[in-house]
């Protein structure tokens, strides 16, 4: 039992002790209620039973027939929650019985017809439980609940294209719901806990082969509900006003954060990591809110399809997009191209994709020898991979379980996928982009490139990064002394407040802190800057290459959310993002920084991709380099919406 649940029930007992000693028995029946709704929560489910009783006995006595009703509705839960659905629905028939005539009551009819389905589910009522939700959907609520279960009861009659049908009514209704919350924390808690139901709609959809509603909602998942109303920017100078306040509450959290970290207390770091949450979210809240994509079209399975055909509009030609999803017990793969859709079943599972992802991390940093990214290509990689030829660009949609697998690293025709292909990642769908603001664009660049080194800080006892050294010297010797900013060693107000830039290059410690993501850090040589000071701010360069170790390592979550130092510069308004996702080398980056100007130097205008691509092509071309430990790790974050 949770801390605060153990404070709440501590409350109501207290209250019950002081209604008992003042004779207050109009009260008693709501309280033991409360009692009982508690005592569920934390799956005390006999003792919650007693106090049932001892509502329903009190409600009797004051002729409170809303409280009997209340009573009754959470007697028959625990039934069910205990494994008892007959006794269960005779409850609800004497809650019915109990509730007041008139439309005030008209709630509770609801949640007694709701945990009433539940229970014919159980019973496999098929029928009984489809009068209810026939009723339910006739009325015109447009709750995605009653078209879900709906769906539910088709699918488990073996009816899958009814079933699909329900589900993408529900899937449509719950995306609309979930977005309505317009900060970042919010849709993500809603999208995470309500997962379940659109997987269960991807599974039938992938079942069936219906390759257009499977992508739909697919990127349904992978954005969190997103797809169906993409985020705007900030726009607004109001907005950019009260966006400069909310920044104000970052110092607080900066002086605690780095107390935090100082003392290395968990409780302190998870307390400052949900500060920074908060503060993000805030941010969120600013911004304009956006019309729903797809609003014109009436069939909620045309909306589904509707997003597959925005993908296809937004994909470059010469480009493959792959996504992975983990339903049930089987991964998914699903490659989109303007020409072709297709769906592939592995013989992998949520299980052994993480187990091989963790072994392929120490593979890359030379610790085990290299046997699960060969696993991986066949499973991941092989179903699709005769479509390669036709393209030139990889897109790698990550999502959850396959965030941090190296797919740039996997073999192709006797190579690696990166000697014929540039390989992009994107975080959290294709059809959303990120909701940037734009003060930062107000500033015109100063100088195309914009170098901060910091190769060792008086305030941790690191080893001294030589490689900075080198790459300052690259920058400032490759490029025009006019056309570069270069400071070393830097400070955090040269990343914060410094000049915008084409390209910035940050060369310096970079920690993950995996339990508290946000509080990942850059270390400058006055301080360190975390990631949620980074997310915070208005860098909106271009082309932002962290020159540090771990800092594309994330924490991710359902509907595409991750927080890491990578996705901290993409928040920030970068919009191409090259990260590592293990320790570096100083040398290979040394070497993999020099070809990357060579290259800008050459071709100024060339995509940060294929710089970015062509640079590491460069650096595993080279015989001391070529195995995945000096290359691998580096990968490029862009959004195909900018």
């Amino acid at each position: 039992m949770n801390e605060a649940l153990e404070t709440r029930l501590q409350w109501i007992l207290e209250a019950l002790a002081a209604f008992h000693a003042a004779k207050a028995d109009r009260r008693l029946g709501r309280a033991y209620i409360d009692l009982a709704i508690n005592l569920k929560d934390g799956h005390d489910y006999y003792d919650a039973l007693y106090a049932v009783d001892e509502a329903e006995r009190h409600c009797f006595g004051n002729e409170d027939g809303g409280g009997i009703a209340a009573a009754r509705y959470h007697r028959a839960h625990i039934y069910r929650m205990i494994g008892h659905p007959l006794e269960a629905l005779r409850a609800l028939e004497l809650a019915l019985d109990a509730l007041p005539s008139g439309g005030r009551a008209d709630g509770w009819r609801n949640q007694i017809r709701s945990e009433r389905i539940f229970n014919n589910l159980t019973l496999e009522r098929f029928d009984a439980a489809l009068d209810d939700l026939n009723a339910w959907i006739g009325s015109g609520d447009t709750h995605y609940f009653a078209l879900f279960y709906r769906g539910e009861v088709f699918e488990r009659r073996g009816n899958l294209k009814d079933a699909l049908r329900d589900y993408c009514g529900a899937a449509v209704s719950l995306a609309r719901s979930v977005v309505t919350n317009r900060s970042d924390r919010f849709r993500r808690n809603s999208a995470s806990a309500n997962r379940f139901r659109l997987e269960q709609a991807l599974n039938v959809a992938l079942i069936l082969d219906e390759r257009e509603s499977a992508v739909g909602l697919l990127e349904l998942i992978n954005t969190g509900g997103r797809a169906i109303l993409p985020p705007n920017c900030l726009e607004l100078p109001d907005d950019l006003k009260a966006l400069d306040d909310v920044s104000q509450g970052s110092p607080a959290l900066l002086s605690d954060a780095l107390a935090a970290i100082a003392s290395g207390n968990v409780d302190t770091l998870a307390a400052c990591q949900d500060r920074a949450d908060l503060l993000l979210s805030e941010r969120d809240l600013l911004a304009a809110p956006a019309s729903p994509s797809c609003a014109d079209q009436k069939d909620p399975e045309e909306s589904i399809k509707g997003i597959h055909a925005r993908m296809i509009q937004l994909l470059p030609p010469d480009a493959l997009m792959l996504a992975f999803s983990a339903v049930g017990d089987a991964l998914w793969v699903v490659a989109v191209a303007r020409e072709t859709t297709l769906l592939r079943r592995t013989n992998l599972g949520r299980f052994g994709l993480n187990v091989l992802k963790t072994s392929c991390i120490y593979e890359c940093q030379g610790l085990l020898e290299c046997t699960s990214l060969e696993i991986l290509q066949q499973e991941l990689l092989a179903p699709v991979e005769h479509l390669f030829s036709q393209k030139t660009r990889i897109i790698i949609s990550l999502a959850e379980d396959a965030y941090g697998v190296p797919f740039h690293a996997m073999s192709w025709r006797g190579g690696l996928l990166i000697d014929t292909h540039d390989v992009q990642y994107v975080i959290g769908g294709l059809t959303v982009g990120p909701a940037v603001p734009t003060k930062a664009m107000d500033r015109a660049v100063s100088r195309p490139y914009l170098f901060l080194g910091t190769p060792n800080v008086p305030y941790a006892q690191l080893d001294e990064l030589n490689g900075v050294e080198t790459e300052y010297r690259v920058v400032t010797g490759m490029m025009p002394a006019s056309d570069v900013h270069a400071t070393m060693p830097a400070a955090s107000a040269d990343l914060l407040g410094g000049e915008r830039s084409k390209v910035m290059h940050v060369a310096c410690h970079g920690i993950f802190e995996e339990r508290s993501p946000l509080l990942s850090r850059l270390l400058f040589a006055d301080r360190p800057v975390f990631a949620f000071e980074i997310a915070l701010g208005s860098l909106a360069s271009e082309f932002a290459f962290i020159a540090g170790c771990r800092t594309a390592s994330a924490k991710s979550a359902g509907g595409g959310y991750v927080q890491s130092l990578a996705s901290a510069f993409q928040k920030a308004g970068v919009r191409s993002v090259a990260a590592s996702l293990c320790p570096i080398d100083d040398e290979a980056s040394a070497v993999l920084v020099r070809k990357l100007y060579e290259l800008l130097h050459d071709d100024p205008d060339c995509s940060p991709l294929k710089v970015f691509c062509a640079a590491q092509r460069y650096l595993r071309a080279q015989q001391e380099f070529e195995h995945p430990y000096y290359w691998a790790p580096f990968l490029i974050f862009e959004d195909i919406v900018g």
